[in-house]
């Protein structure tokens, strides 16, 4: 049996993208997997209905954990606190029903009850990084106040210093998690990739969005610099926001006050995220922290030319000039030259799109499953680690 323990649930975002895959991923592979995720609240009724289907589709068995957290500046820590000590009762259920030979988290606030049980019972644990305190810190763009930003610094360096293993989403986040406490023998490289079924070119589709955003309104994804390059573009072109997030009210004001041409679209269901990327011209990722970049991806594997900041791991999935472009992180003024220059040359446009298509093939489900399952066969195989017989499925 192999346990994953997801924070984002079946909510959206690549945390919980990256989850679902792998545990896809293993099941199909012949392993026993149980996924421990939060309750959605009750009236997340799509995430409720992914959750149907993904167990519809797989088979796999998901325990839910209910919310309980106090209001008021407490509210993510003693969430993250009441989860953890159901995970502790619920892993030991797991156990008592099946053998339990790995533990994979894609949460660090999660690593405190997996390292007690794994420890106990010798099974190896597994950290998915998905992003690090630190570097939201380090650019200048974190925005938790300070008692999350505690819990956060707590809790990833525990996760690095005490969990077994751990695979980074990018080179950048691997040595950011070696300079804080992982050992470099013990750190992977798997980039976060998306369904090349889903995302893929839409030939024929009108392209009625010249520049497109899709992420979350939050400090760290650069959402003042977007705003600064907005207002220094042409009026007639059409720009489409995707997202929603704390900064999403400052940042509509903006857009009003200064007569920009923009749609905002808030968050949209996973399963229209394809078709308003295939829509788009052009696609911006001016993110000031960014661990790895799925967006990016998500939109080369669509055929559509990014224009992304030096940030992160975002220059190693963009070669400059090539398969997209690279802006210095934090200027408007450079991100709206390099949106101005690219929307004016179509052929070199079209060009760098086909390329961005080619490049995708590094980011496929295919690829990832190579990778996830080379590495968890690794870890498993891997003296000291704790296999248990019998737990995969004949």
């Amino acid at each position: 049996m192999i346990v994953i323990v997801a924070s984002g649930g079946f909510s959206g975002g690549s945390v919980a993208t990256r989850a679902l895959q792998e545990a896809h991923i293993l099941k199909q592979e012949g392993w026993d997997v149980t996924l421990v995720v939060p309750r959605p609240a009750g009236s997340d009724l799509n995430a409720a209905n992914r959750r149907a289907r993904f167990v519809a589709d797989t088979g796999i068995s998901v325990i839910e954990i209910a919310d309980w957290y106090l209001s008021g500046p407490f509210f993510n820590v003693s969430k993250d606190a009441f989860f953890n000590l159901r995970l502790i009762l619920i892993l030991e259920r797991i156990r008592r029903r099946s053998p339990v030979c790995l533990v994979i988290v894609h949460a660090s606030p999660a690593s405190y009850p997996v390292a007690w049980f794994c420890r106990r019972h010798r099974i190896p644990s597994v950290f998915v990084i998905h992003a690090l305190i630190w570097d939201r810190l380090n650019a200048g763009a974190n925005p938790y106040g300070l008692i999350l930003t505690t819990a956060y610094r707590h809790a990833n360096a525990f996760a690095l210093r005490h969990l077994d293993w751990h695979l980074a989403n990018s080179t950048h986040s691997r040595a950011l998690a070696i300079e804080h406490g992982a050992r470099p023998e013990r750190v992977r490289l798997v980039y976060n990739c998306v369904d090349e079924r889903r995302f893929r070119p839409a030939p024929g589709v009108s392209k009625a969005i010249d520049v497109l955003f899709v992420g979350r309104l939050s400090l760290e994804k650069g959402i003042d610099v977007l705003a600064g390059a907005i207002e220094q573009l042409p009026k007639k072109l059409k720009v489409c926001v995707v997202g929603d997030g704390p900064m999403s009210s400052k940042f509509e004001r903006r857009m009003r006050t200064a007569n920009c041409n923009v749609t905002f679209l808030g968050w949209i269901k996973n399963e229209q995220l394809p078709s308003v990327i295939q829509s788009a011209r052009l696609q911006v990722v001016p993110s000031l922290s960014e661990p790895q970049g799925l967006v990016v991806a998500e939109a080369m594997a669509c055929g559509v030319p990014v224009i992304g900041s030096r940030a992160g791991g975002i220059p190693e999935m963009i070669q400059d000039g090539c398969n997209g472009w690279l802006v210095a992180a934090g200027s408007s003024a450079e991100l709206a030259a390099a949106i101005t220059a690219a929307l004016s040359d179509p052929v070199r446009l079209q060009m760098v799109g086909e390329n961005a298509l080619k490049s995708s093939a590094r980011f496929t489900l295919e690829r990832l499953a190579a990778e996830v399952l080379g590495a968890y066969r690794s870890i498993l195989e891997t003296p000291g680690a704790s296999f248990a017989p019998g737990s995969k499925v004949a």
